[in-house]
């Protein structure tokens, strides 16, 4: 299996740490919990900004979700590139 950044102890504790408050800062809030099934597809639309990401992202870290980003591939070049393949 592929480990992320997801799989690695600072992830599920700092990251997710982060995240919540960056939710809290900008005035997003989760709501319900992650499918009790193990696959699964959750869609991030409609893309009003680049921050849909980055909210996707941290919605994930919070969930204790490990994200599989389907992305155009001009994205993974530098200097996102390193940074999108961790995640």
């Amino acid at each position: 299996m592929h480990h992320t950044v997801h799989d690695t102890f600072i992830c599920k504790i700092f990251m997710r740490q982060l995240a919540l408050l960056i939710f809290k800062v900008s005035g997003w809030k989760t709501a319900g919990d992650s499918p009790g099934i193990p696959k699964y597809v959750i869609i991030a639309a409609p893309h009003t900004s680049n921050w849909d990401f980055v909210y996707t992202v941290c919605l994930a870290f919070i969930l204790g979700i490990t994200p599989r980003i389907m992305m155009k591939n001009t994205w993974f070049r530098w200097p996102m590139g390193p940074f999108l393949r961790l995640i």
